[in-house]
């Protein structure tokens, strides 16, 4: 033993052998995964809230006798509302969509090209 308390034959972190450095890849390549599936269920998520205040405007200003919940009853003037619905919500969602969108195409671009040299 040294003075450090270590034996000369011990393995520094920085000499870890190709087996080890395979293995963290793989655990880098599923939290990478991992972010990106998350990212991708944020955007859904954003969708769905996006669709879901469309279809409350159509609700609302529906003509007297038309189904709001039947899409293929709509009229012009409900498409025309939701439409507008949605052109608002993008304006509120644009940065966090477009945030969301590059970071997952970010890591799913990483784990592609990770995966080729954890082989």
């Amino acid at each position: 033993m040294n003075a450090m308390g270590h034996s000369p034959e011990s393995t520094w972190p920085d000499q870890a052998s190709p087996t080890n450095a395979r293995d963290e890849a793989r655990i880098d390549l599923a939290a990478l995964a991992a972010a990106a599936a998350d990212r991708r269920a944020r955007l859904r998520n954003i969708e769905t809230l996006i669709e879901t205040a469309c279809e409350a405007a159509v609700r609302r200003r529906r003509s007297p006798g038309r189904r709001a919940d039947n899409r293929e009853s709509w009229d012009h003037n409900a498409w025309s509302v939701y439409v507008q619905e949605a052109l608002y919500q993008n304006r509120l969602y644009l940065r966090s969509v477009a945030a969301l969108r590059r970071e997952a195409e970010h890591l799913e671009h990483l784990v592609k090209c990770f995966s080729r040299v954890a082989r």
